[in-house]
């Protein structure tokens, strides 16, 4: 079938050049570059995402507050970083009171970072973290998708 072809050769093309096959409407896709994105801002991306992943950690928490947590976090990383907290004017965000018990042994940074988020995930609020514009960005799972 020369559909399969074409598609096959779409697919491979992709891999290559690093496209994002996008679907619209009707069953049909569109390619949109992720070389669009400034070249500083994916460098800078890149270079967080290999410190989450090849940053090896070592740690035991034993009640902190998570603020204490997140600061070792990012002095351990040293990583342009927003995180979102909960304050007297916004009550959606991380509670940097939230008190944190865990060990990590040899585990790498993102791996902790995804374990901290998965405990304060209570009451229905999940908290997740993205990169974008060149940051690390913490918060609630509604709050990145702005």
């Amino acid at each position: 079938m020369p559909g399969h072809a074409f598609h096959a050769r779409l697919i491979a093309s992709c891999l290559f050049m690093g496209c994002i096959l996008l679907p619209v409407q009707h069953g049909v896709a569109f390619q949109k570059s992720s070389f669009d994105i400034d070249p500083a801002t994916r460098a800078a991306e890149a270079g967080i995402l290999g410190k989450l992943v090849y940053t090896d950690v070592t740690v035991e928490f034993n009640q902190n507050e998570l603020k204490q947590v997140m600061d070792f976090l990012g002095t351990l990383l040293d990583v342009p970083t927003i995180i979102y907290w909960q304050n007297e004017k916004r009550m959606e965000g991380l509670d940097p009171e939230q008190t944190i018990t865990l060990e990590a042994d040899q585990t790498p940074a993102l791996n902790l970072l995804q374990r901290i988020l998965e405990k304060c995930s209570t009451d229905g609020e999940e908290y997740t973290w993205q990169l974008r514009q060149g940051m690390l960005e913490i918060g609630t799972k509604d709050q990145l998708g702005r």
